[in-house]
């Protein structure tokens, strides 16, 4: 398993230029660690350089927008954290729900890993979230993943590798079904869209890619 630090992200144009050989591995996950780390574990052989570095920029995109758990956590582990922590602010959230018992021990341990410093804005983002309209918590994380994914596209300036990197890890090849292939499907198709868009042509001409 292979792990680079965040207090050593590299630029967009290093990203681009990075050679293959000691990362060529995913998937690719962001730990919870501090300083962050990104752990590449040992069990995809062959992957091509654009591969890896869109393997990479998609997480690096996450972690800069301070959304690295969308990376590690699934919809549901996401839900349960959230909901966790909104009970920090209102006890009563959740209540009744199947999973409240799993909540209340969650909260517990979201409560003993919050830091005094800046305990204060996580505390109001937790009363804001409990007292919001409920969310869709697959719809938000999959949103987050494709933003993640068009700025990686760009990044690696290779679609063919990027979409087939996909179709491996999420899509028909991976062997998902069912909500997590429809998943799959969406951001690949959104990927696609926006690679072909004004959007994406803009960001390369910023970027010095044409």
């Amino acid at each position: 398993m292979t792990g680079c630090t965040s207090s050593n992200l590299p630029t967009l144009s290093k990203m681009r230029n990075a050679t293959a050989s000691p990362l060529r591995t995913l998937p690719v996950h962001s730990a919870r660690v501090e300083p962050r780390s990104v752990l590449v574990p040992a069990n995809v052989a062959g992957l091509s350089e654009p591969g890896v570095v869109f393997a990479l920029a998609r997480v690096f995109a996450s972690m800069t927008r301070g959304l690295a758990a969308i990376e590690r956590l699934d919809a549901d582990e996401l839900r349960k954290l959230l909901g966790a922590a909104a009970r920090t602010a209102d006890s009563s959230f959740g209540g009744g729900a199947p999973d409240e018992d799993e909540l209340v021990s969650l909260q517990r341990r979201v409560a003993k890993a919050m830091p005094w410093l800046g305990r204060g804005a996580i505390e109001d983002a937790a009363r804001a979230y409990a007292s919001a309209p409920p969310l869709d918590v697959n719809e938000w994380r999959l949103g987050a993943l494709m933003t993640s994914a068009r700025a990686a596209a760009i990044v690696c300036d290779d679609i063919v590798s990027a979409a087939d990197l996909i179709k491996r890890t999420e899509g028909e090849l991976s062997g998902a079904k069912g909500d997590t292939l429809m998943a799959g499907r969406r951001l690949l198709g959104d990927m696609l869209g926006f690679w072909v868009s004004d959007g994406a042509f803009a960001m390369k001409r910023r970027l010095g890619m044409g």
